[in-house]
């Protein structure tokens, strides 16, 4: 209607933002595709240049508006056949949908988790911050105390070699879920 894309623009312009993020994850029906779409080129549309835009899409769902100016993929929350989380082929295979399907690479910011999923995927999150001196080098830690899981994080060296992947790829970037997971920079193991 229009309305709605107003008052984002007034929001914007009274606290001087640089622009809007949304994080509306999976619609994976076509018509809320159809519907998601039409909004986020008619905010464009209201917005113009003064305005970044961003969404955050999963590589399996790619069905947003090339028209979105920033796409954060979020390669995570996603298992190899090991039950390893977020792993360096599913970063590739993200990238590679992108670019087939015809985004503007350098538009595209790689999702890196700062977290752990257990190998079997059952809905928990591990902050890395919390067990990084617990990991093993594969980035896995078993919780014998509260869960019985073992966890799989990214460890040190799979987020500096997708972050090496995302430059390569001439993605615009990397987002990070989130820094408060993360240990201080000084640390010696932080991500």
């Amino acid at each position: 209607s229009g309305i709605l894309e107003d008052n984002i623009k007034a929001v914007l312009d009274k606290y001087e933002l640089d622009g809007i993020f949304f994080d509306y994850e999976y619609p994976i029906e076509d018509e809320y595709w159809e519907t998601y779409n039409s909004f986020i080129v008619s905010l464009d549309e209201t917005l113009g240049d003064k305005y970044k835009i961003g969404i955050a899409v999963a590589g399996w769902d790619l069905g947003q508006d090339k028209q979105a100016r920033i796409i954060v993929l979020m390669t995570y929350d996603l298992w190899d056949n090991k039950g390893n989380h977020a792993t360096y082929t599913h970063a590739i295979e993200d990238i590679i949908k992108c670019r087939f399907a015809g985004y503007d690479m350098s538009k595209v910011d790689l999702g890196l988790p700062f977290y752990a999923r257990p190998t079997t995927g059952e809905g928990y999150w591990y902050a890395y911050n919390n067990y990084a001196e617990y990991i093993d080098e594969s980035g896995l830690y078993f919780d014998s105390e509260i869960t019985g899981l073992t966890f799989s994080f990214n460890t040190q060296t799979l987020i500096k070699e997708k972050t090496q992947l995302a430059i390569a790829s001439g993605l615009g970037g990397v987002m990070v879920w989130h820094y408060g997971c993360d240990t201080p920079s000084g640390s010696g193991n932080s991500l």
